[in-house]
């Protein structure tokens, strides 16, 4: 397999008064070992076995791992190959890492999930001083033999198909799908988001765990609930979201509009922007004194700078953040069976 960039290894010369060595990543019987970082990796699927391509595949493999191919990739400054006979390239600073390349001894660095959630076990025991370093070595060589069991498991069939291109009338049907999904999940009256977290289509198939919580925003994402919000204020709140308004992006384009569930919203372009015109709950238009509970989805560095323009008479914030992040309690509603709400036609542009 083709190998790493020396450049990776911190060794360096030709500054003034100053004599570098080499310090290998570690010593055997004396000899030092140069950690390398793998530049250029191959994987092959496994379908290749079942389709007939195999031979094809491995042919390409042969070919890519030959001693001619090995030095055209490798004809580029300091590019090391893990295999032998292939001619080294590498500037007088770097000409240390010949014997070491010469005599095979490069380390190559392993890198996983897995590898690294081991490594940080093991070393915050030693830190807290439960583990030695023959402790945390054995301990680590046995998490990392251990055989995962793969905890995906399908838990929902979608069984529509919602894209997302943004319609004047209607919206954004695969937005429109998740946030009332969302609504439901809370249980609200009505619920605003801005576009950019529901921004995916919704795809028809099974879903595993993963997949689902690819539906909506990173992990990063928070709702606030509001239990009791006037129409003057869920207005208010749209508004901020069209129009761009007290520490809102502005909308550039129509897929940057919110979307709304639970009620629909007519918007109009004007000179220097979007413009709320109306908000409909229904076929009527939204009283100021109705009451609805409101649910509002954005990650977490962009919720405060709104929600500080939303509060009750006595200046209590009108919105509590739920505990459980927006993807996480996601993935446990659709886990317990929820399911996917029909599009809504959420809003007009005029």
């Amino acid at each position: 397999m083709h190998g790493a960039s020396a450049t990776a290894i911190n060794t360096y010369s030709g500054f003034e008064g100053v004599e570098p060595m080499l310090i290998p990543y570690y010593s055997q019987d004396g000899e030092g070992w140069l950690l390398t970082y793998p530049a250029f990796q191959i994987a092959m699927n496994k379908k290749l076995e079942t389709d007939g391509r195999k031979k094809d595949a491995q042919r390409v493999l042969q070919v890519m791992l030959s001693e001619e191919a090995q030095n055209i990739l490798a004809a580029g400054q300091d590019v090391i190959s893990y295999k032998k006979n292939v001619q080294l390239n590498l500037r007088d600073e770097m000409k240390n890492l010949k014997p070491y390349v010469e005599a095979n001894h490069l380390y190559i660095r392993l890198a996983s999930n897995d590898f690294f959630a081991v490594s940080r076990d093991v070393v915050q025991r030693m830190i807290s001083g439960e583990y030695n370093a023959s402790q945390a070595y054995a301990a680590f060589n046995e998490q990392i033999k251990e055989e995962k069991v793969n905890s995906e498991t399908n838990t929902v069939t979608v069984n529509a198909y919602y894209p997302r291109g943004f319609k004047k009338d209607g919206g954004n049907k695969a937005a429109s799908a998740m946030a009332g999904s969302l609504r439901e999940m809370y249980d609200a009256d009505v619920l605003v988001t801005p576009a950019y977290n529901l921004c995916g289509p919704v795809t028809e198939g099974r879903y595993t765990d993963k997949l689902v919580g690819c539906m909506v925003m990173p992990n990063t994402m928070v709702t606030g609930i509001s239990e009791e919000m006037t129409g003057s204020q869920v207005k208010e709140l749209i508004r901020c979201l069209v129009e761009g308004d007290k520490g809102v992006m502005k909308p550039f384009n129509l897929s940057t509009l919110p979307v709304v569930s639970g009620m629909s919203i007519e918007v109009s372009k004007g000179d220097e922007g979007y413009i709320l015109k109306g908000v409909k709950a229904g076929d009527k238009a939204v009283a100021d004194d109705a009451v609805y509970k409101v649910a509002y989805t954005n990650p977490a560095g962009f919720y405060n700078e709104l929600m500080n323009n939303f509060a009750d008479d006595n200046g209590d914030a009108l919105f509590e953040i739920q505990e459980v992040r927006t993807r996480d309690a996601w993935v446990e509603y659709m886990k317990q069976g929820g399911q996917i709400a029909e599009p809504e036609d959420y809003i007009t542009v005029k």
